[in-house]
């Protein structure tokens, strides 16, 4: 099947081609290739993907084939920045290698799990025990060692992906407390909230998973000016979500839709 082509212009203005295979399902695996290998090299394993009820979207990003930028590991592509901004967790699945430009591999997986609970694959040439027990330390769901074949990378993604449907289906709820302004985690640590976080969290609960939009929550918290709200909601949302990350280690499920609003991605009730 001839996947479809999207063209993708990044802000700086770097142009490449986004090749998507859809499954049937519509669930999707964005696949971004190590620098300097081509797009193309994974068409067998996508179509393998997508055969099997996974659609797989190919990147070609800063490295070669359609790209017009060239990868080289001496230039900084300001990866921490990315990782510092909200887009890159909004995603259901993760494969890496440990060997990577800008961040340590397993400081990656770290970020990673701190920020969703989305399934973490590790494809890597790195060999020894102490790797192995490293990244699943980390966080990782399951760990390759190179080389490895399309085929086994596939059967991997399938079994971290159950595991992950698993848990959400079976996931302990997050529990709101309006009365006395507490949040408890699944995990049983409790978080207290201020005024405002309290209204937050009520928001999310009354939403029930659906996206809350930036214009509610704006009016919520009284803000009146679009350009002056835009910063401040950003910061309520970031301080909401610290003070949920010093109280427990479970990922907090809080997360933005681009230019929509935001999203409390897991069950969430009333204590």
């Amino acid at each position: 099947m001839t996947p479809e082509t999207l063209h993708v212009l990044a802000p700086d203005g770097a142009a490449a081609e986004l090749l998507v295979h859809p499954s049937a399902n519509g669930d999707l695996v964005y696949w971004l290739p190590a620098l300097g290998v081509t797009a193309r090299h994974y068409a067998r394993f996508a179509e393998s993907m997508a055969a099997a009820g996974i659609g797989l979207a190919r990147h070609e990003w800063r490295g070669a084939g359609s790209s017009d930028r060239r990868a080289r590991r001496g230039v900084d592509w300001r990866y921490r920045d990315l990782l510092a901004d909200v887009a890159p967790y909004r995603f259901d699945f993760y494969v890496l290698d440990l060997m990577l430009p800008g961040v340590d591999g397993t400081e990656l997986i770290r970020i990673i799990r701190k920020r969703t609970q989305a399934g973490v694959l590790i494809v890597s040439g790195r060999l020894g025990p102490e790797v192995f027990a490293e990244v699943i330390n980390a966080g990782a769901d399951m760990y390759l060692t190179k080389p490895v074949t399309f085929e086994q990378v596939e059967l991997a993604v399938r079994a971290v992906h159950r595991r992950i449907m698993t848990t959400a289906k079976t996931a302990t709820a997050w529990k709101l407390d309006s009365r006395r302004s507490v949040l408890t985690a699944p995990d049983g640590q409790t978080v207290d909230l201020s005024a405002t976080d309290r209204m937050l969290m009520e928001c999310f609960l009354q939403a029930q998973g659906e996206t809350v939009s930036r214009d509610h929550i704006r009016s919520l918290l009284g803000h009146t000016s679009a350009a002056d709200s835009d910063n401040s909601l950003h910061a309520t949302i970031y301080r909401l979500r610290r003070r949920i990350e010093r109280a427990t280690p479970v990922a907090v499920p809080l997360q933005s839709q681009q230019k929509v609003g935001y999203q409390f991605r897991a069950p969430l009730i009333a204590a």
